[in-house]
């Protein structure tokens, strides 16, 4: 099991299992049938080829449907399922990085594009800490 794998990845390797090939044509031909363990249609049929991004809630609802509810989903035995990690609807590879991790990812002096700076040179999370908005908690 490999702990860097993707959501897109891990459908990838699951829809393989249930055919029973990996060859891309195999994976095309495949009808989108009755999958055993839920008895309704493949919710992954959509992302089988890998065109798109599976969001993790899609394999989270697969999971709760083949486990029977989300706490037996949450205690999944089958740890050698390639959708094992993704089983409580995120994806591990994102969430709690470590700080080295991101250091190692992200680029010196590199921004990211949700933090927009404003005309006065503060991104907006800047300009409302400054404001000294204290949030709905204070409301109450």
């Amino acid at each position: 099991m490999a702990a860097s794998r993707s959501p897109k990845q891990a459908v990838k390797e699951w829809c393989a299992g249930c055919i029973g090939s990996a060859r891309r044509d195999h994976i095309e031909g495949c009808g989108g049938h009755t999958v055993y363990a839920t008895g309704r249609p493949c919710p992954f049929y959509d992302f089988r080829l890998g065109g798109r991004r599976v969001p993790a809630r899609v394999i989270k609802a697969f999971c709760v449907e083949c486990q029977g509810s989300a706490a037996h989903a949450r205690e999944c035995p089958q740890a050698t399922c390639a959708l094992f990690p993704f089983r409580a609807g995120k994806n591990p590879n994102i969430r709690g990085a470590s700080r080295e991790r991101m250091a190692a990812i992200k680029p010196p002096g590199a921004t990211f594009t949700h933090a927009i700076m404003r005309q006065d040179g503060r991104t907006a999370a800047g300009a409302i800490e400054d404001s000294g908005a204290q949030g709905i908690d204070a409301l109450k």
